[in-house]
């Protein structure tokens, strides 16, 4: 990905707890706590994402969030609770579904 310096980072996608759009730029938040921000976005946020989301264990929460499940501790009526002990937030008209892939995704299917 293009940093916010302009240098180009690679970075491992099952290190992503999640990723936060925030003033047209995407935020990367690693598992090491580390966060790595890009350069401005010129497209909608789920299509700045470097990768497809449904290939890997990621779901988009909100139209600001994006979650690795990996990370996922819990989940109560509108956020999920990850293993570092961060709040991601779900938005009440994707909450059933994100929900559903969740289900899914504990059940391993």
């Amino acid at each position: 990905i293009k940093t916010q310096d302009y240098s180009v980072q690679t970075i491992d996608i099952n290190s992503i707890t999640y990723i936060e759009s925030l003033d047209r730029r995407l935020l990367f938040h690693m598992s090491n706590n580390e966060i790595i921000i890009t350069t401005s976005l010129r497209e909608k946020f789920i299509n700045s994402i470097p990768f497809p989301i449904n290939e890997h264990s990621f779901v988009q929460t909100h139209s600001s969030y994006i979650v690795n499940l990996n990370y996922v501790k819990a989940i109560n009526d509108n956020e999920f609770i990850l293993s570092n002990g961060e709040i991601v937030p779900i938005s009440k008209r994707m909450v059933n579904t994100v929900k559903s892939i969740y289900i899914k995704y504990l059940l391993g299917e």
